[in-house]
């Protein structure tokens, strides 16, 4: 019984001139032909921060989503507070007749301007937090961060995405019946655990 032949070539390999450039990668290696890094460090880099997918990280836990919810809440109330009540009062000192703050316009003045300062600081805090530092005040506190489903960091269009589709009417309530609610999906993101 003969062996049979390794190749179709005689001598094993390919003949001259029909390699591919560089030869052909070593597994694990992105350098064609050349093997590993000889400086590089022999330890994978486990910080988030690296700049690399480090590969899928566990998804943050219904409990944890419902702490974030809650602490991102008080911080947004706080800050809306911290800018609506000096806007009020210096309307309050500028006005001559205390009675013309008693009018129907009046009041419909304030719940407009009041609108447009939720709107105004919940797009600040939410967009600017999770796009510079991929998570809020409650995403800090829990140990939590927004990611890509590739475990990336968030494009701006996602991040303004996530933050539009908070306002949809029961949004919080979609978390009882998906593991990403409906802001994670519409926009494309998750939120992982960090510890």
């Amino acid at each position: 019984m003969q062996q049979p032949p390794y190749s179709n070539y005689p001598s094993g390999q390919p003949p001259y001139g029909s390699q591919s450039p560089g030869g052909t990668p070593y597994p694990g290696t992105g350098t064609p032909g050349y093997g590993a890094n000889p400086y590089a460090s022999p330890y994978q880099s486990s910080s988030p921060y690296s700049g690399r997918p480090q590969g899928p990280a566990p998804l943050a836990g219904r409990g944890q989503r419902f702490l974030n919810f809650f602490i991102d809440s008080i911080a947004l109330n706080v800050l809306q507070l911290a800018c609506l009540c000096p806007l009020g009062a210096a309307i309050g000192l500028t006005v001559e007749d205390p009675s013309v703050l008693d009018s129907p316009e009046t009041e419909q003045m304030f719940n407009l301007l009041g609108y447009g300062v939720f709107l105004v600081v919940y797009f600040l805090y939410y967009v600017v937090l999770e796009l510079v530092f991929q998570r809020t005040l409650g995403k800090l506190l829990t140990g939590t961060r927004v990611v890509q489903i590739d475990g990336t960091p968030p494009t701006f269009g996602q991040v303004l995405g996530r933050t539009a589709a908070r306002l949809i009417p029961f949004e919080p309530l979609s978390f009882l019946f998906m593991d990403r609610g409906w802001h994670d999906t519409l926009s494309g993101t998750q939120v992982v655990r960090t510890r």
